[in-house]
């Protein structure tokens, strides 16, 4: 049986504690830190001089260089990515087909090029970060914090490398706490690292504790120059509360996407490839990312009616499943999948929806809604059926706090401004809703221009 660490600590001794995870005949070993509060703070400072002798003094095209160097390496077929792949498949529940392409979604946006057009995008000039630069009135430079901390969910795999490489990008160390439902990808990249740039890797740690460990808790928060921190409402308020005041911190928590199709792109020759698009948009990831679509809104009047759509989806749902497997569901989850089905299937009984396909973990269902609301996840498709542009903005304006992506075809530049003016952060095509670039602004803001603050040498008079 394989054994998997769940922590990165370069130089530092802990002890373990390990769990078997059992999974459709395949079985791994994890093994967890249990840390003490003194063992983070030696983490945290070991980080921080390590920063200052690494970090500080390379150059931002030679730390992209090392960066680029790694997501190579995980974008070929090798042994640690094999045992990645199934390891994270084993404990998370994710399929192996989806753990590989969740893979290669974040590695593939994270090459060299991706990181130098961000860095420009969010400062301006990268170069910056090495030192003055010339400005209209003197000179700027861009300085990062000392240690970055990271608190991830597991609702991606792979995506907590994206807190490391933004860390690294403006030469802050890193010191990621992980979640117990997906915890070995970021060990695993950190070794990769270590391979590959060995001074580098000493700039990154993981750790793990569980969450009711409130002074472990307090003492990686106190660590934290900046946090960056991803979950649900609930969890973020909480480290909210526990954060030392004047602590800054980003915060990813729960966000919608969705899709509006107006009837100009209903037709006969176009439906069919939207549908393919869209019902990869619904099962990547399997809809667990903040990105993924709650629902698509579909405008009547076109060639093609929201019911022949809902069809179409419901078939092009059913090839994306064999070349991207469901999930295994836990078992506190598939309750709310299978309530969630039961009710549409009571709402079409009653004539107030059409279930166009009630395969758990693929299902299409047909109904109006008041509001934009949170589906059950896991491949669950709601097609709403619409009249016009003013019937989406009203659905969507009740929870304009928690909009996110919007997979559009078909609809006008006013219409693409009413979506950003009512929350919307990023618009795409369909089938793109799960692949956005390390440029956007991510949740609306610029993240790495958040990281940094910056001095400058006024040389020039006034006027």
């Amino acid at each position: 049986m394989a054994s998997y660490d769940a922590f990165w600590l370069p130089g530092i001794q802990v002890e373990t504690t390990a769990m078997t995870a059992v999974r459709d005949g395949r079985s791994i070993e994890v093994r967890f830190p249990v840390l003490t509060v003194s063992q983070i703070r030696q983490c945290a400072a070991r980080l921080k001089a390590r920063r200052r002798e690494v970090l500080a003094r390379r150059s931002i095209d030679e730390i992209i260089e090392a960066l680029d160097s790694v997501a190579r390496f995980w974008l070929e077929d090798t042994p640690l990515r094999s045992h990645a792949v199934t390891a994270i498949s084993v404990l998370s529940g994710f399929s192996e087909e989806m753990v590989s392409h969740a893979i290669h979604l974040e590695q593939i946006s994270s090459r060299g090029p991706d990181m130098r057009r961000a860095l420009d995008r969010e400062l301006g000039n990268r170069l910056a970060l090495d030192g003055f630069i010339k400005t209209p009135k003197g000179r700027s430079t861009a300085v990062g914090p000392e240690l970055i901390g990271g608190i991830f969910s597991a609702n991606i795999p792979a995506l907590p490398h994206l807190t490391v490489m933004r860390s690294f990008l403006v030469k802050a160390a890193c010191m990621g706490r992980v979640s117990r439902g997906e915890p070995l990808y970021l060990p695993l990249y950190a070794q990769s690292l270590a391979a590959i740039d060995p001074e580098l890797s000493e700039c990154l740690a993981v750790v793990y504790y569980d969450r009711d460990k409130h002074e472990l808790s307090d003492a990686f928060l106190e660590c934290s120059d900046h946090l960056i921190a991803y979950g649900g409402d609930a969890a973020l308020a909480e480290i909210e509360k526990r954060l030392p005041h004047g602590s800054r911190a980003t915060w990813h928590g729960h966000r919608m996407g969705f899709a509006w199709l107006t009837s100009s792109v209903m037709t006969t020759s176009d439906s069919l490839g939207l549908a393919e698009k869209l019902a990869y948009d619904f099962s990547v990831f399997d809809q667990h990312a903040c990105l993924a679509p709650q629902a698509v809104y579909v405008e009547s009047g076109g060639e093609v009616s929201p019911e022949t759509f809902a069809e179409q989806l419901s078939n092009a749902m059913t090839k994306v499943r064999k070349r991207l497997p469901a999930r295994a569901l836990l078992p506190e989850e598939a309750p709310a999948l299978r309530s969630a089905l039961e009710l549409s299937r009571v709402e079409a009984a009653m004539g107030d929806a059409r279930l166009v396909s009630d395969t758990l973990q693929s299902s299409v269902v047909i109904r109006q809604l008041d509001t934009l609301k949170p589906g059950p996840l896991d491949r669950f498709v709601t097609v709403v059926p619409v009249d016009k542009a003013e019937d989406v903005f009203a659905q969507i304006n009740p929870v304009r706090q928690y909009l996110q992506c919007a997979a559009v075809a078909g609809i006008s530049e006013e219409d693409r401004l009413q979506l950003a003016r009512l929350g919307v952060t990023r618009i795409c095509p369909p089938g793109a809703m799960g692949t956005p670039s390390m440029v956007w602004a991510h949740d609306g803001r610029l993240c790495l221009a958040d990281l940094v603050r910056w001095c400058d040498e006024e040389s020039l008079p006034p006027g």
